[in-house]
């Protein structure tokens, strides 16, 4: 969303709910199976396959 506001801009992102928790319910059913033992190892797992914190080229 953008307004403009005199001589001031805003611009909001929204992102969807559901893009937010997806990675940390990931990680929580990795931990309730026992898939993986160190929460920051799947954290890891979780960012790389979701290709979170990546840069676009």
């Amino acid at each position: 969303m953008l307004r403009v506001q005199g001589n001031e801009r805003f611009y909001t992102y929204m992102v969807d709910n559901q893009a937010i928790v997806a990675p940390g319910s990931v990680d929580a059913i990795r931990a309730l199976t026992q898939a993986e033992s160190e929460a920051k190892a799947s954290i890891v797992r979780t960012d790389a396959a979701m290709g979170i914190g990546k840069l676009p080229r």
